[in-house]
Order: C-alpha cells, then sequence, then structure tokens
C-alpha cells in the first residue's frame, strides 16, 4: 500500500512540476518581449532627440537630422545599415515656424516594426510613433 502512495506521487509531482514549469517559461517570455519593446522604443526616443539636438545647433539639414536617427551619424556611412531596419520613410524632419520666436525642429519616427517571440503570436507589432520638438538655437 505505501508503494502504491508513493508512485501516485510521482505522477502528481511530474504533473505539477509540468504545468510551473510552461507557466514560468511563457512569463520569461513575455518578460523577454516586453523589455525588446521598451528597449526599441527607448533606443529611438533618443535618436531622436538627438537628431533634433542636432537640428537645433547645426544649420538646418533635414537630410542630415534623418541621418542621425537612421545612422547616428549626418551622412550615410559606407555599408552603413539603418537602426532596427527603419527607412528614410520612417523618419520625418522639419522646421515649424521659421524665423519667429516659436521656431522648432521637430523629428517623427512612425512605421517602424517591433518582433515579438512569444510562441503562438510571433509576429511584427507596429511601435508607437515617436516625437520629439526643440526650440531651434539662433546665435
Amino acid at each position: 500500500m505505501i508503494r502504491k502512495q508513493i508512485r501516485n506521487r510521482r505522477g502528481s509531482t511530474l504533473v505539477d512540476t509540468s504545468l510551473i514549469l510552461v507557466t514560468f517559461v511563457m512569463t520569461m517570455i513575455g518578460v523577454f518581449d516586453v523589455g525588446t519593446i521598451l528597449f526599441t522604443q527607448q533606443t529611438l526616443v533618443e535618436r531622436a532627440q538627438r537628431a533634433a539636438r542636432y537640428g537645433t545647433v547645426n544649420p538646418f539639414d533635414a537630410t542630415a537630422v534623418q541621418n542621425i536617427v537612421l545612422y547616428n551619424q549626418p551622412s550615410i556611412p559606407v555599408g552603413g545599415t539603418p537602426i532596427f531596419g527603419l527607412e528614410a520613410a520612417n523618419v520625418s524632419v522639419q522646421r515649424l515656424d521659421g524665423g519667429s520666436a516659436n521656431d522648432r525642429v521637430v523629428v517623427l519616427i512612425s512605421g517602424f516594426n517591433v518582433r515579438i517571440f512569444t510562441p503562438y503570436i510571433s509576429k511584427t507589432i507596429k511601435g508607437i510613433p515617436i516625437r520629439v520638438s526643440l526650440s531651434y538655437e539662433n546665435f
């Protein structure tokens, strides 16, 4: 009778372990996905801020500001690839109210993709558009 109880416990331990393990692994993959989304978003926010700052302290050049977002430098490097697969169409640069007190440089990043790795949901989602606006500095 004792052997039968031990055998039954082994089976329940195996079932409990498998349920907990599946739940733990799915939670960890979800945490990884959220981390990937946040990392992508924050990296692009930082790039947009850097590009807007470049556009406000240098003579305005929309292409150079766009390249700051894409390549982290004002010109396209030889053999360079844009960050996170962005394209020039994903980055919009404008100078609003030029010459007035409200002179601003606006950088907008939109339409970029973020890959989700969770099993059965694995797909690419659109990121939240990023808009950065800084006052133009006149020296």
